[in-house]
């Protein structure tokens, strides 16, 4: 059972042209009597690609593994603007948007670890492109992940994926990314660690115990 479905990627920052994919994060609830059965559930469903459509589908209880973790793709996921699938079940909304709302305002130090992982990767590529086509893209990116980064770090409003459009280069990517490691080194809006864990649990638990009672799944 789907029950959040949201725009990420290219759409969400803005920055999307005529050639750009639609990105579709999917989180999904597996069957609680499965899991209270002793089956085994899947924290992922293949994804599905087309040539300008992409859906990725993650179960809820690894959702929120991964946000505990402090995962940039999960939390892009759950604070995109363009949010295009909730439940009908209004207890089932009332959770996921809880976890959304929390997730939109409330700072983690961890993410940095993911954050700056994830733009290695991206600014990687850009060297790649190079030999094939317009690195740029991938500078940008790489920008934009840090760009994020700092504004959670900064605890400042982290929900508002505003577009890229200056050119970057590698020294401004460098530069970025020593403002995030010394916010982080120093803490100075003295933010929390991570997430509250015991806090997105007992949501878990609540969805999971909703979907026994009422036979949603």
């Amino acid at each position: 059972m789907i029950i959040y479905t949201a725009l990420t990627g290219s759409h969400m920052w803005q920055m999307n042209n005529e050639h750009s994919d639609l990105d579709y994060g999917n989180i999904f609830l597996e069957d609680t009597v499965k899991i209270l059965s002793g089956h085994r559930i899947r924290d992922t469903k293949p994804c599905i690609h087309t040539d300008t459509i992409d859906h990725q589908f993650t179960e809820i209880g690894h959702v929120i593994n991964l946000l505990l973790k402090g995962n940039t793709n999960m939390i892009h996921l759950l604070t995109s603007p363009l949010v295009v699938l909730t439940p009908d079940d209004r207890t089932l909304y009332y959770l996921i948007m809880s976890v959304r709302n929390y997730i939109s305002f409330t700072p983690v130090l961890n993410v940095w670890q993911s954050a700056n992982g994830l733009s290695i990767s991206q600014q990687t590529d850009a060297v790649k492109r190079a030999k094939v086509r317009d690195p740029q893209k991938s500078l940008k990116t790489a920008f934009r992940t840090l760009t994020f980064a700092k504004l959670m770090l900064s605890d400042a409003a982290f929900n508002e994926y505003a577009p890229v459009t200056d050119t970057i280069t590698d020294a401004d990517i460098d530069a970025l990314r020593n403002e995030c490691h010394n916010l982080h080194d120093t803490n100075p809006y003295n933010i929390d660690d991570s997430y509250d864990e015991d806090y997105l649990r007992t949501l878990l638990l609540k969805m999971r115990l909703h979907v026994l009672s009422t036979d949603l799944v």
